[in-house]
Order: structure tokens, then C-alpha cells, then sequence
């Protein structure tokens, strides 16, 4: 295939090609470096272009079924950003892969999580993409005197959840927010997947934080990424009462206390109740950004009661 741009450009996909290159040339220009191990563990793929036989446009992603309530789960691309050779910017190259992507991959639709002052969100909206959640990352101190919590919490970097665990974690979860949509479909093999496979894992040490009676939940990464504030991001939060969340976050205080850092981050959607009680308690914004979706028509996917969470996304 061809490309209508300035340069003659052949687009193709990854299939029979070393992901290793592609992920090499993500890192070159700028993206956070996946491992190949995390490239097959989470199905990704990605639409490639090259010049006679340079590579010179990727955008890889990661295939994952989101739930859509009341109706069978989607096939979703979740993209890891769109990379082009310096030397290949402003012809228009990306715009043109960028359709090759959603005219020519069998998926219903593609999501990508993207900050409102970026140029890369404006670039998005141009090229169709809307906006399915909107999202707030705020940010809390941690005094340095803090409670002793009531919550359970482990460290689960380097293991396998016990299969019990996995399932009362589903269990939980469904009751919470079975109803919703917008979300990865859990399965017995989510919790160990994400584990062994999240964007950032080289960066993060992982923790489950339970409520005293197991009735509630959080998972929590110290982010040791370059590019944060050693904070402690709180990736989900599955609490169906005030008390619970208020556990949760106390314990989450505590965890971060414990590691040594001041910082405690949670990404909020706009306008939630949780939201508001985190803003109630002290907590100030520290960024916004949208969870952007682009549908390829295959199937008429309705955004309105979608909800997303960090565990996927961060």
C-alpha cells in the first residue's frame, strides 16, 4: 500500500516482523522501552511503515477485550504512542499510518490516554478520536505522622496472586462495577498478567492493599519512573462505601510513608464522587488528561456509561 503523502511509503503490518526492532525504535525516539516479553504477553501488534526497506512510522498496541455492559466485549487496540523518524516529521506520515491502522486492522475500536495541553491530544481530536472518559490525576501530601492502618498489605512485584485471591479480587470487582463498561474484561488470568506485563513494571514495585474484613480493595505502585516524583500512584480502587475508600487510603498513606516518599496519586474520573471526597481531604490537581477513543465502524460502540481504570491505563 502506498501512501498519498510526499514520500513514497510502504505500510504494512507487524506480523513476521522482529517486534525487537520495533520496540528498539520506539525507545530510540523518545517512548519508554517494553520488553519482549511484555510485547507477546500483552498481544500487541502495530501498523508499520517503511521507506523502500527503513523502517520509518510505528504504532504499536496492545489488543485487549473491553467490556461493554449488556453487550458482548469489544476488541480494542490501546495505543502506546505514534513514532516517526525525525527526519520523516511534517509530511504527514502519521496521519496517513494512523488510517492505515484503522482501516486495515480487524479491531472495533482503538483508545489511547493523552494530556489536554499536549500537542499529541490535538493531533488525535483532528484525526477523529473522542473523547470516552475524562480523567484527573491528583496529587496528596503525606504527613509525616501517619495512623496505623487497618489494612492488609503485600507486596506482589516478583509473584503469582494465589489462585483464591485472583477470584475474590474478580469477585469483588464484578460487584462493584460489573454493571459499568469501558474497562478490560477480567478474567483468571488478569491479575498475573498486569503484573508480569504493565507499560512501567521496570519501574514500579506493586502492592495489594486489602480492607480488614476483604470487603474492599486498592493496588498501589511506588512509580520510580524518571520522568515522576518517586509519588505512590494508587493504579484501583474498588470500595463501595465511604468507609471503605477511607481505609483504603489511609493504608494507602501508610504505604507511602513506609517506602519513604511524601507523595500519594490517584486518577479520578471527572465529576465522581471520589473526586470530590479526594479533593475534600486535601488533595490538589496535577494534571488532566482524556482517555481518547476512535471507533473503525465495525460496531456501533456507545461511550456514554464507559469507565476506565488506572490499572489498564497507567
Amino acid at each position: 500500500m502506498s501512501s498519498p503523502g510526499p514520500v513514497d511509503v510502504r505500510f504494512a503490518t507487524s506480523a513476521g516482523y522482529d517486534p525487537e526492532v520495533v520496540l528498539a525504535f520506539s525507545a530510540e525516539h523518545g517512548f519508554t522501552r517494553r520488553s519482549v516479553d511484555s510485547w507477546y504477553g500483552e498481544r500487541m501488534d502495530a501498523a508499520l511503515a517503511f521507506h523502500a526497506e527503513t523502517l520509518i512510522g510505528a504504532i504499536p498496541f496492545a489488543c485487549r477485550s473491553i467490556h461493554v455492559a449488556g453487550q458482548a466485549p469489544i476488541d480494542c487496540g490501546y495505543l502506546s504512542g505514534v513514532v516517526i523518524r525525525d527526519d520523516y516529521r511534517g509530511a504527514g506520515l502519521g496521519g496517513h499510518l494512523l488510517q492505515h491502522l484503522l482501516t486495515s486492522y480487524p479491531n472495533d475500536g482503538f483508545v489511547v490516554n493523552s494530556f489536554l495541553d499536549d500537542a499529541a491530544y490535538r493531533w488525535y481530536a483532528r484525526n477523529g478520536f473522542k473523547v470516552a472518559v475524562p480523567v484527573r490525576s491528583v496529587m496528596g501530601a503525606v504527613p509525616d505522622s501517619v495512623a496505623q492502618t487497618s489494612c492488609e498489605i503485600e507486596e506482589i512485584s516478583d509473584r503469582q496472586l494465589d489462585a483464591n485471591v485472583s477470584a475474590r479480587l474478580r469477585a469483588l470487582f464484578d460487584a462493584q462495577y460489573g454493571q459499568a463498561s469501558g474497562f478490560e474484561v477480567r478474567d483468571e488470568t488478569f491479575w498475573n498478567r498486569r503484573l508480569r506485563h504493565h507499560f512501567y513494571k521496570a519501574f514500579n514495585r506493586y502492592f495489594l492493599l486489602m480492607t480488614a474484613d476483604k470487603s474492599a480493595y486498592a493496588v498501589a505502585a511506588l512509580n520510580e519512573h524518571p520522568n515522576a516524583c518517586g509519588q505512590l500512584d494508587v493504579l484501583e480502587l474498588c470500595a463501595g462505601t465511604h468507609t471503605q475508600r477511607d481505609e483504603l487510603i489511609g493504608g494507602a498513606r501508610t504505604l507511602a510513608a513506609g517506602l519513604g516518599t511524601r507523595l500519594l496519586r490517584v486518577a479520578v474520573i471527572v465529576g465522581s464522587n471520589l473526586e470530590a471526597i479526594l479533593f475534600g481531604s486535601g488533595f490538589e490537581e496535577s494534571g488532566r488528561f482524556d482517555i481518547l477513543f476512535s471507533g473503525t465502524g465495525r460496531r456501533k460502540v456507545d461511550l456514554g456509561p464507559w469507565t476506565f481504570f488506572m490499572w489498564d491505563y497507567a
